[in-house]
C-alpha cells in the first residue's frame, strides 16, 4: 500500500463503488451518493484508475498501488467472516476482502472480455440497469440491450424493445445508443429509444441527443427537450407526450386518443394474456384515453367493452376477446 491513508483509503472505496455500480439494482440515492463522494478531487482520482482499467482492458500489474491493494487486502483477507457492505454517510464502504473481489473481479473481467454484457427482460418484467460509468437505463418489457463501455466512446445497442436512458456526463466520451441501425449520440442527459415492429422512435426528455438515421449520409437531427421522432418516417421531430414517454418506467400506461389498434399493441406487450379484437364493425378510428396498469389487461378490456358497447369474454386460449354484442 502507498503511505498515504487517505489515497489507501480512497482506493478502497473506489473499488467499493466500482464492484457496486456494476451491480443492476443501483438506485437513484446511491448514484447521488456516488456523485457526491466523487466530488472530493482524491476520490475522483482513485476511480479514475479503475474506470480507466475498465475501458483499456489494462492488467492491474500496470498500476503499482492497485498491485499492493490486492495483495495487502487478500493477505488481511485470509480467515476473515465473509465481508458485509456498510455504509458510512451515505458511502459504500467494504472490508479488505471485498475490496480485494471486486479488483480481482476488474481484473478478470479486464482480461477475459470479449462481449459487451447483455440485459433482458422477459414479458411482464421491467429492469434498472446501473452502468460502470454511473449511467442508469430502464429496460422496458421484453426488451434485449447490449452495453459496452471501453475506448473513448460509451456505445449500447438496443436489439429490441424500449430503453430509458439517464447518462453520466462526460463530454470526453460521448454516450451512443444504437437501434435498427439509426444512432443516438448523448453526452449527459435522459431520453427514450423504442426499438419495435422494424420502427425507431426517440424521445427526448432532459438535455441534447443527436439522432442519426439509418441510411449513410442521410440526415442527422438534434432534438430539443419535449421532442420525439420516428426514423424513417421522413419526417423531422415534433412535439412529444413526456408523460405518457415515461410512465412505463413507473407501471403505467398512459393513453391520450390513442387509436385503439396501437393501445391494444402496447398493452399486450406486459402480458401473456392478450386482448384480442373480434368484431365486423370498423374500428380503425376508435380511440382511447386513460391511465391503466402495466400488465392489467383485464381492466382495459373491461374498460373498452364499456366504452364501445362490445362483449367480453375470454377465449379457450386464457386471451381476452373483444367480440360485437349479441342482439
Amino acid at each position: 500500500m502507498s503511505e498515504d491513508p487517505v489515497q489507501d483509503r480512497a482506493l478502497r472505496e473506489a473499488a467499493a463503488w466500482f464492484a457496486q455500480l456494476r451491480d443492476r439494482t443501483v438506485d437513484a440515492a446511491t448514484l447521488k451518493s456516488f456523485y457526491d463522494w466523487r466530488t472530493d478531487p482524491i476520490n475522483d482520482v482513485a476511480y479514475g484508475k479503475l474506470e480507466a482499467l475498465w475501458r483499456q482492458g489494462r492488467t492491474l500489474e500496470d498500476d503499482p498501488e492497485i498491485r499492493a491493494a490486492v495483495r495487502d487486502a487478500l493477505e488481511r483477507a485470509v480467515g476473515a467472516p465473509p465481508p458485509r457492505p456498510a455504509t458510512t454517510s451515505g458511502r459504500w464502504l467494504l472490508p479488505a476482502a471485498g475490496v480485494a473481489l471486486a479488483l480481482l473481479a476488474a481484473m478478470g473481467t479486464a482480461r477475459h472480455y470479449t462481449r459487451p454484457p447483455t440485459y433482458e427482460t422477459h414479458v411482464g418484467e421491467l429492469e434498472r440497469v446501473g452502468l460502470a460509468d454511473g449511467s442508469q437505463v430502464t429496460l422496458d418489457t421484453d426488451s434485449r440491450l447490449a452495453a459496452r463501455l471501453d475506448g473513448d466512446t460509451r456505445q449500447v445497442t438496443l436489439k429490441r424493445g424500449r430503453a430509458m436512458f439517464a447518462v453520466a456526463s462526460d463530454p470526453a466520451r460521448p454516450f451512443i445508443v444504437k437501434a435498427g441501425g439509426a444512432e443516438v449520440t448523448a453526452i449527459g442527459t435522459r431520453f427514450e429509444v423504442a426499438h419495435e415492429r422494424g420502427e425507431v422512435r426517440v424521445t427526448l426528455l432532459e438535455g441534447v441527443v443527436e439522432v442519426r438515421g439509418s441510411k449513410a449520409g442521410g440526415p442527422s437531427w438534434r432534438l430539443r427537450p419535449g421532442e420525439q421522432i420516428l426514423i424513417g418516417s421522413n419526417k423531422g421531430p415534433a412535439p412529444g407526450d413526456l408523460q405518457a414517454a415515461a410512465s412505463w418506467t413507473e407501471g403505467r400506461l398512459v393513453f391520450r386518443d390513442r387509436p385503439l389498434a396501437k393501445a391494444l399493441d402496447e398493452a399486450n406487450r406486459y402480458s401473456e394474456r392478450k386482448i384480442r379484437l373480434d368484431t365486423h364493425n370498423d374500428m380503425t378510428a376508435a380511440r382511447v384515453s386513460g391511465v391503466f396498469r402495466t400488465g392489467d389487461v383485464e381492466a382495459l378490456a373491461e374498460a373498452l367493452a364499456q366504452l364501445y358497447v362490445l362483449d367480453l369474454a375470454p377465449s379457450p386460449g386464457g386471451d381476452l376477446v373483444l367480440r360485437d354484442r349479441a342482439g
